[in-house]
């Protein structure tokens, strides 16, 4: 299986005794048990913040992070349907009334 190694000592320590121009340092090594279920994409991002709730620490996504991303996923978007390069922040209008005109071709005839 997959392993790491953690020197036994500190870098400074081997720095100073001389040991670290001779390879003489010393590792532990440890084996990396991966997970059997890996999650990812919006449950991990929710499981995360379900955690950080639970355990009062910061989300590893904060909501500053999360805006970015959804402003650049809107500027994908945007320019998608543009037919054009956008720049950040999107023109909010523009992307408004792509929304609107979006939701006008769902709508079932009257």
């Amino acid at each position: 299986g997959a392993r790491y190694a953690v020197l036994k000592k500190t870098v400074k320590e081997y720095i100073a005794s001389g040991e670290a121009w001779d390879n003489k340092q010393e590792f532990q090594w440890f084996e990396i048990k991966p997970k059997t279920e890996m999650i990812s994409g919006h449950r991990a991002v929710i499981e995360d913040f379900a955690q950080a709730i639970l355990s009062d620490r910061e989300p590893s996504i904060n909501g500053e992070e999360g805006r970015k991303a959804l402003e650049i996923l809107n500027a994908i978007i945007l320019s998608s349907f543009e037919g054009k390069a956008v720049s950040l922040p999107i023109n909010r209008k523009a992307y408004d009334d792509l929304l609107e005109r979006l939701k006008k071709k769902q709508e079932p005839p009257s």
